[in-house]
Parts: C-alpha cells; sequence; structure tokens
C-alpha cells in the first residue's frame, strides 16, 4: 500500500489482512508478541499508529474502514483498536 501522508512524505507498507464487508473494510495486523492476554490492550494501543495509517490509506482510496484490529498470533487473541478520528 502506497499511501502520501501530506506532508512531503510517503508511506509505503503491506497489511497483513484486510477482509471486505458489507459494513465496510476490517484491517488486522498480526503480531507475533507472547504477552500475557492481561497485557494486549497496552500492546494493541502501541501498535495504533500503524493502524492509523492503514485507515487512512484506505480512506483516502474512497473505501469505508468498518475496524481496525491487532490479532495476537502466537497467544490467540484479537483486539479491536479504536481510532479517535474513525468514524
Amino acid at each position: 500500500m502506497l499511501h502520501d501522508l501530506g506532508d512531503g512524505r510517503s508511506m509505503y507498507s503491506f497489511v497483513d489482512l484486510l477482509a471486505e464487508t458489507p459494513a465496510g473494510w476490517l484491517i488486522v495486523d498480526h503480531k507475533s508478541s507472547t504477552r500475557r492476554k492481561s497485557a494486549w490492550c497496552d500492546e494493541a494501543l502501541q501498535h495504533a499508529g500503524q493502524l492509523e495509517a492503514y485507515h487512512d490509506a484506505l480512506v483516502a482510496a474512497g473505501r469505508d474502514v468498518a475496524a481496525c484490529y491487532i490479532h495476537f498470533a502466537v497467544t490467540g487473541g484479537l483486539v479491536e483498536v479504536k481510532l479517535s478520528h474513525a468514524v
């Protein structure tokens, strides 16, 4: 995904998983963390900027985003990250 950040910089990255739903796109980023479930929310928030960049790139491309998630692949969990500017 290539996205102009609007300040002269561009971001190029790969989204781990995009799934189109009737409500909009789901963004899922896989993490290989081995932290316990009690630490998932804090760790997921550390990656909010990455999810926000993916969100903004999709919105700029005219796509609706339904939700953003961090998937803890090793420990088997999924945490939704609510972005402050997302509707």
